[in-house]
């Protein structure tokens, strides 16, 4: 059996018993890391052609992923539940909480609760906005002032998404209307109103003031609370393109390296 060098010495045409290749095939030869038995194979691809070039490409493969995958923070963007669109009353209403009940066909995801602001000049105090099940269970809350963004006559505060699945709900927005200067919105006298995603079933409030589940309905729709529904998400596109670019790079390195016939170094070993 041929003897190799001692581990960590560089293979030399000397050390390989059959055949040697021209010395530009040994520039910058390789060490060796293992023992070589008898029958073993050793092949050493050109890995200065590839080496290098394969490194550079998956590590900006990698980077592009890791952006496409790390989406910027976005804007709070609000899509009202309801919507006024004409006539109505805003009515001098008492320090409690109004809303109303709606249901929902299918599953539903809220980004933000909305109050009342008349005439969109700011609001005379803070608001309480809260989001119900059917049987009272708070689901979600927020404080709505002034400083908030004005988006279809109501000031918005963004929440923790939470979805809601088909059903019943209440919203409602507890405060000072009557002391604060504030109104709230009804439907009654002709006033006409645009829904989405939801179907308004009635006009909601609280049996006494201040902030609470609105258990008393009425005959009208009451807007002092309102939701928002979050955006439906688009998957981000450059993680899929990253991961195909990576696979289809990887077949035709594969292909490369199977049809190399310039081996820098080839020893059979017996």
């Amino acid at each position: 059996m041929k003897q190799l060098p001692p581990l960590g010495r560089h293979l030399t045409c000397a050390d390989l018993r059959t055949g040697c290749y021209s010395p530009s095939f040994f520039k910058g030869t390789y060490s060796y890391v293992n023992y070589v038995v008898p029958k073993v194979f050793l092949l050493a691809f050109p890995l200065s052609r590839f080496a290098s070039r394969s490194v550079a490409t998956f590590a900006g493969l990698g980077v592009l992923m890791a952006v496409g995958s790390s989406a910027p923070a976005q804007a709070l963007v609000i899509t009202p539940g309801v919507t006024i669109d004409s006539g109505g009353v805003n009515l001098a209403a008492p320090a409690r909480t109004f809303g109303y009940e709606f249901n929902l066909i299918n599953p539903a995801t809220i980004n933000a609760l909305g109050s009342y602001d008349l005439n969109g000049d700011g609001l005379g105090g803070s608001y309480t906005v809260g989001l119900w099940d059917d049987v009272g269970t708070l689901l979600s809350s927020a404080i709505v002032g002034t400083s908030d963004p004005l988006v279809s006559s109501f000031r918005w505060a963004s929440i923790a998404p939470i979805t809601l699945g088909p059903g019943n709900y209440i919203v409602g927005s507890g405060g000072g209307w009557f002391t604060n200067g504030d109104r709230v919105w009804g439907s009654f006298n002709g006033g006409s109103f645009t829904t989405n995603e939801l179907t308004v079933v009635s006009g909601r409030q609280t049996a006494s003031p201040g902030f609470g589940f609105p258990t008393n309905f009425l005959a009208f729709t009451a807007l002092g609370g309102n939701v928002s529904f979050a955006p439906t998400p688009v998957p981000a596109p450059l993680p899929l393109l990253g991961v195909g670019a990576a696979f289809a790079y990887s077949r035709t390195l594969r292909k490369r390296i199977k049809t190399s016939k310039t081996p820098e170094v080839v020893s059979t070993i017996i």
